[in-house]
């Protein structure tokens, strides 16, 4: 699996709201907005799916909260 995972840490590239990191992704892989879904857990996760364009799910939207 280690060969294809690759892991990106927004706080390293500039961190959230800001979709620095998303557009970052989204040109390393030639990738396009409809390919992709973000699934967060707050409103920074969110506002920075909303500023790249792409979609967006809570991650209580596929499991319990607490």
């Amino acid at each position: 699996m280690e060969k294809y995972l690759i892991c990106y840490f927004a706080a390293e590239i500039k961190p959230k709201p800001e979709p620095d990191a998303l557009h970052l992704i989204l040109a390393e892989h030639q990738l396009q907005r409809r390919d992709l879904v973000m699934i967060g857990n707050n409103q920074a996760d969110e506002l920075c799916a909303q500023a790249a364009g792409i979609d967006y799910a809570t991650v209580f939207d596929f499991v319990e909260k607490e």
